[in-house]
């Protein structure tokens, strides 16, 4: 079954094209103008909301990753330290 698409901002008009184009072949979907404008810009916003989100992760690793080689350098230099003085 073929779909259509229906965007007409005039209640009635889209009533009536509706009906018109129903049939055993087509199925129509009426829409308003705006419902289709505001579900492209809601996606929009999930797509910018999602590449903060990925970025602030990215931003949480790396200093979780510094976090972790500085406490390593730490560790490091304190067994040095250590070794030193046994010798």
């Amino acid at each position: 079954m073929h779909k259509i698409l229906l965007a007409e901002d005039d209640n009635d008009m889209r009533r009536f094209w509706s009906k018109g184009l129903e049939t055993p072949v087509f199925g129509s979907h009426p829409h308003d103008n705006c419902s289709v404008v505001q579900k492209k810009k809601k996606k929009k916003k999930k797509k910018k909301k999602n590449k903060k989100k990925k970025k602030k992760n990215k931003k949480r690793k790396k200093k979780k990753k510094n976090k972790k080689t500085q406490k390593k350098k730490k560790k490091k230099k304190k067994n040095n330290k250590k070794k030193k003085q046994n010798k």
